[in-house]
């Protein structure tokens, strides 16, 4: 794919700035991951205040929305409750300048602004300066379309003069229903005149956006068509719905929800599940109330009472669990629920609906008693249990013990009915957002006008700023995998950074699909290697290839790029990336992917070539070498004992190139050798830089469109009892071996998963119940999953970097290569794990007795060795988390080495 057609800079930007409000936020932020999903090369600036950064920063998103933030101009959201007028009043004329400036600082031209519907001056600022605004409307088309009613009125001071002066005038004056009173039931006229301006501004922007569905509220939808000349789009549900099968930040913790755990235990349909939002808006009367009338009716009901749980859980809830937060849409979709008390937000509405979930409401204020009003009368999905009471009377524990008992009754025929509707509004919800629905349409259609932009004159772009890397990694999945993460990482830290990650046409044809930041672009060569299917059978061949017939083809590509390099990222095993900078003038990045403890070993290998002129083939003489260890030396010999001459030989080549670059990058972690990199900064004149690990740990929380068996096999595991068996390639053991691990296994008692890769087959029939063995899985999840309390593995280096992220303790069974230096390390200088062999005799059969005994040791966590693995594996977890924070040690590398590479920077 050619540069010239991809260019980031000339795609779509839009920045989208929501109320900023929980009820608000999640749904912009849901939009904008369901924008970011239909188009990858779109580039989102969410915009939200330094506090809201501090409460969401963490959140987990695409690559392609990123945060930007204003100052604090407004009272914080802890004490917004206290004076809310005074915290409307100030969203509505504080925080217009920030954003202003902020959008001044933007590097790529802003193509489109989505902003909520309660922040008014964004339209205006939109039109006063040709930026397209859509409204997005976090509210029901149906509420909404009542207030633009009320803005359509004629006399509209008069409305708002009986608004404000109470319910009884209120009463006395026509054209004002119950349900607008409750609205604005308890608002000062300041916050009412507010709400409607807002109203009164949307027909002004250049499109409506709806979070709604329009089968379920079609007529409200045509009705504002029919009065309005802009675009209206109904793109919802926004809510987390693609995110149901990802991993939590429980999950993350190794930690499974308990509230989870304890509606597993039930069975289907037979949880109320009751969530009321603010206690502010709740007498503690009230709360009894519903408290004991859920006691009464005999039913379970799990309850979310935020900040109320622990006087709520001290009344005695022997029915019922009470959490103080839950991942509201996976408990609605779990099959134990059979209804939801709701005090009506829109966005719970409409995660009951996505859930099929039939609706008791608790309208309290604002929206929700319209909304209650569509639940109960139109859609016919909910009961009311809060009718309107005048004098503020309570709803009393015992027809709320009744109610819920019929409610929560699948013999009723009212029920049944009920749930039927339930059940088929679901399946409109779940059509509309499936592919070619009215809301992945209405999506592709928004995204389609907002990208149909002028083009933009070359002094806007400021293409010069852009900070242009191209990375070359040595053709094979264990170099690919970390440079594309180190890539994903240099992102991540830069919104105008442009990466062209070059492979083989057959390497593109492998991961060309990968999700990747918009800002990562893959380039091709030409297969002019040998097929990755066939290196194995010849891989003398294989490197030889990659180190003479690559570099011709890779200039011809840089000649061809539309955009100046300042940059190249290469593998060190790609010896000739060097040479194509020098010649050109372009600093080059050598990419080690590794361990640095390894890399000192060549490179102390390396000079002792050069100094006594020994035959690099002549290793098994050497006693010993300069800055080596005697086990150090004895490890190279282990290295090297398996390979061909021609591949030793070639291999110091490029470790003797290392000086001809300008940096040199480690996928490890200062902390976690820094001896080693001590020593290599002073043999080095240029930096160091340890950035990893270059493991892919942004994704985490992202979610899958399929949930994995595996996975769903782990969460019936008890945490901490599931063994992680990864031992790579099954070229490199012996079936006899392979047999011995399988009975010792068994032996064993313990509860395993097997990566196999091809031999999972074969395994699977002989592996009993005890195990599961699958041919692929996503090990960092695997790894970060709670049931999984060891890993057994080979030794990769990026497969420890994993187990180190994760906390997982290891099992070393070192084979080849630099995989006994890495067992070493684990087991002797981190201590975060033990040996099943040495590679050194890796070809003498490790028993299944053995095997038996130390797996059932390894696994048992209360005993003392135990948990000193244990403990190491946390230590070096925290160091690793660290690392990667703000201002650690990897973190800090990744910006310095940008910060050097960046256009008007010195090399």
């Amino acid at each position: 794919m050619n540069l010239i057609h991809t260019r980031p800079i000339s795609g779509t930007h839009v920045v989208a700035i929501p109320y900023p409000g929980r009820g608000h936020i999640n749904p912009m932020m849901n939009l904008c991951k369901s924008l970011a999903s239909r188009k990858h090369d779109l580039l989102i600036t969410f915009v939200i205040t330094e506090e809201w950064l501090g409460f969401i920063g963490s959140y987990t998103k695409p690559d392609n929305i990123h945060f930007a933030s204003i100052p604090n101009v407004l009272p914080s959201e802890l004490v917004r409750g206290a004076d809310f007028p005074g915290f409307y009043e100030a969203v509505m004329t504080k925080m217009e300048a920030p954003f202003e400036e902020l959008l001044d600082t933007l590097e790529l031209p802003v193509t489109a602004i989505i902003a909520d519907t309660e922040l008014k001056w964004a339209i205006c600022m939109g039109n006063r300066r040709n930026f397209r605004v859509a409204s997005l409307c976090t509210t029901s088309a149906n509420f909404f379309s009542v207030l633009h009613s009320m803005v359509l009125t004629e006399n509209l001071r008069f409305l708002i003069d009986t608004l404000d002066n109470g319910s009884e005038l209120a009463e006395q004056s026509s054209g004002i229903s119950p349900d607008i009173r409750m609205i604005f039931e308890g608002s000062t006229r300041q916050v009412i005149q507010l709400t409607l301006e807002c109203i009164s501004w949307v027909p002004k922007a250049k499109y409506v956006l709806f979070t709604s569905v329009y089968e379920l509220e079609g007529h409200a939808i045509d009705t504002l068509k029919a009065r309005f000349n802009i675009p209206i789009y109904t793109i919802g549900p926004a809510i987390p719905y693609f995110e149901l099968h990802g991993n939590s930040s429980e999950t993350m913790v190794q930690n499974v929800p308990s509230y989870l755990q304890w509606l597993d235990i039930h069975p289907p349909c037979s949880v109320l599940y009751v969530s009321l939002g603010s206690f502010l808006s709740v007498s503690n009367d009230q709360m009894d109330e519903i408290a004991a009338g859920l006691q009464d009716s005999g039913v379970p009901y799990l309850w979310v009472a935020r900040g109320e749980t622990s006087r709520l859980t001290e009344k005695g809830c022997e029915m019922g669990l009470v959490v103080p937060w839950c991942d509201q849409l996976k408990v609605l979709c779990h099959s134990s629920i059979g209804g939801f008390l709701t005090h009506c937000g829109w966005n719970s509405i409409l995660e009951a609906i996505y859930a099929g979930i039939p609706m008791l409401t608790f309208p309290i204020l604002f929206d929700q008693a319209p909304n209650s009003k569509q639940i109960v009368d139109d859609w016919k999905i909910g009961w009311r249990l809060k009718e309107e009471q005048k004098d503020g009377s309570l709803v009393i524990r015992g027809s709320i013990a009744e109610l819920v008992r019929s409610f929560m009754d699948p013999e009723n025929n009212e029920v049944k009915n009920m749930r039927k509707s339930a059940s088929e509004l679901k399946e409109k919800c779940r059509k509309a957002v499936a592919e070619n629905g009215s809301s992945q349409r209405n999506l592709d259609a928004f995204i389609k006008d907002i990208s149909q932009v002028p083009d933009m004159d070359s002094t806007n772009v400021r293409t010069t700023r852009v900070c242009h890397v191209v990375a070359m990694p040595f053709p094979g999945r264990g170099h690919i995998n970390p440079m594309m993460n180190l890539c994903k990482l240099l992102a991540s830290r830069k919104k105008d950074i442009l990466i062209t990650f070059v492979v083989t046409e057959e390497w593109l044809g492998y991961i060309g699909s990968d999700p990747k930041p918009q800002n990562i672009l893959f380039e091709t060569i030409p297969n002019v290697i040998p097929p990755e299917r066939l290196k194995a059978a010849n891989f003398p061949g294989f490197y030889d290839a990659v180190m003479t017939k690559m570099e011709a083809p890779f200039e011809q590509l840089l000649d061809r790029l539309e955009l100046p390099v300042a940059a190249i990222i290469g593998d060190i095993e790609v010896r000739w990336s060097t040479g194509v900078g020098n010649r050109r003038n372009i600093p080059v990045a050598l990419f080690w992917t590794m361990s640095a403890s390894v890399f000192s070993m060549f490179h102390h290998f390396d000079l002792h070539i050069k100094q006594s002129h020994a035959k690099i083939d002549l290793i098994e003489q050497v006693e010993s070498i300069a800055g080596m260890s005697s086990s150090n030396v004895e490890e190279l010999r282990t290295i090297f004992h398996r390979d061909d001459p021609r591949v030793l030989e070639l291999a110091l080549d490029c470790i003797s190139r290392v000086p001809q670059a300008q940096y040199l990058l480690f996928t490890s972690v200062n902390e976690f050798e820094p001896q080693v990199f001590e020593s290599l900064r002073a043999n080095y004149n240029f930096p160091v830089y340890p950035i990893g690990p270059a493991i892919p740990y942004l994704e985490l929380g992202e979610g899958s469109c399929e949930t994995k068996s595996y996975l769903q096999w782990l969460d019936s595991q008890q945490t901490g009892s599931v063994l992680y068996i990864s031992l790579g390639s099954f070229l490199s053991v012996s079936n006899t071996q392979i047999d011995e691990i399988v009975a010792g296994l068994q032996i064993s008692g313990v509860r395993y998963l097997w990566v196999a890769r091809g031999e999972a087959s074969r395994l699977k029939d002989r592996c009993g119940d005890m195990g599961l063995v699958v041919p692929w899985c996503d090990q960092l999840k695997v790894l970060c999953h709670p049931s999984v309390g060891g890993f057994w593995t080979h030794c990769g280096w990026n497969s420890i970097l994993e187990a180190v992220f994760a906390g997982v303790p290891m099992l070393t069974f070192p084979l080849f290569l630099d995989q006994d230096t890495n067992s070493r390390q684990i087991v002797e200088d981190w201590g975060n794990g033990w040996r099943v062999n040495d590679a050194v005799k890796a070809e003498k059969l490790v028993t299944k007795e053995n095997i038996a005994e130390l797996v059932r040791r390894f696994m048992g966590a209360e005993s003392d060795e135990g948990k000193q693995i244990r403990r190491k594996a946390k230590l070096l977890q925290d160091k690793c988390v660290v690392a990667i924070s703000e201002g650690g040690s990897s973190a800090a590398n990744l910006d310095a080495f940008i910060s050097s590479i960046s256009p008007g920077k010195g090399h």
